[in-house]
């Protein structure tokens, strides 16, 4: 739940980083056979994702004064 809720946020869809629709056809392969290596694939985009809010997002927010 937690990375598909991360990396099917409105903000992690328009970071351009990656497809929306391949993302959702991966989390489709992986929960078919969860011995697959789309597990591992999703957890990089997951960890990038949380990566690009904490560091990036965070010092845009303090650069904007938010």
């Amino acid at each position: 739940e937690l990375a598909q809720d991360t990396l099917g946020s409105r903000a992690a869809r328009q970071r351009g980083y990656f497809q929306p629709g391949f993302v959702d056809k991966l989390f489709g392969e992986h929960e078919g056979d969860e011995s697959s290596y789309f597990g591992d694939v999703l957890w990089t985009l997951l960890t990038l994702e949380l990566w690009h809010r904490e560091y990036v997002d965070a010092a845009s927010a303090v650069k904007a004064g938010v």
